[in-house]
């Protein structure tokens, strides 16, 4: 799938297949997704890695779509917190499966 993360697993059941299919992935969510297959990430670290890739986004337009994702079953907490610049935690967030 274009060197994305697939929306089901292997060992998902026909139905999560099919669901998966079903799901329209906008462009954006696309590049939350490729961000996020380099390892869990902050908000803050998922933002730093998409404008290096020269994607046009804001740092609210990436929580968005990483919002989405959430949403959609795709990314979820990864169960601990990394530091933001400015000192404050910060959920650090990764994709299912991984």
């Amino acid at each position: 799938m274009d060197g994305f993360p697939p929306l089901a697993r292997n060992a998902d059941p026909v139905t999560s297949h099919e669901a998966a299919e079903s799901v329209d992935i906008s462009a954006g969510q696309r590049i939350v997704l490729d961000a996020l297959a380099h390892g869990p990430m902050t908000d803050e670290e998922i933002y730093d890695r998409v404008v290096t890739i020269g994607a046009r986004i804001s740092p609210s337009g990436c929580r968005t779509r990483r919002c989405e994702l959430v949403r959609l079953g795709q990314v979820v907490g990864a169960g601990y917190y990394g530091r933001t610049r400015a000192g404050r935690w910060a959920v650090t967030w990764r994709l299912i499966g991984r």
